[in-house]
């Protein structure tokens, strides 16, 4: 399929966290080929999905913990993660 970008969305930017709110940047992704954004929490020695984003979200209140943010592009496909 010719159309599609066989590049993944690029990670998301300038992601800090601030007591309990992670923020990020959309870095190098169009808005119109981000589907969203993935965030884990690290649980003993493997990273479990905590929640789907949408593409406009760019903080998000957390609990305690280790998390790592990942972009999701329109072909679902998913970004390397940016640990926090």
């Amino acid at each position: 399929m010719p159309w599609l970008n066989p590049a993944a969305a690029a990670p998301p930017a300038q992601v800090r966290r601030q007591g309990d709110t992670i923020s990020w940047q959309l870095g190098n992704n169009n808005i119109q080929n981000l589907r969203g954004w993935t965030l884990y929490q690290k649980q003993g020695n493997t990273w479990q999905l905590v929640q789907i984003l949408p593409a406009n979200t760019t903080s998000i209140r957390v609990s305690t913990g280790d998390y790592a943010l990942s972009a999701v592009d329109r072909g679902n496909r998913e970004s390397l993660g940016i640990a926090i």
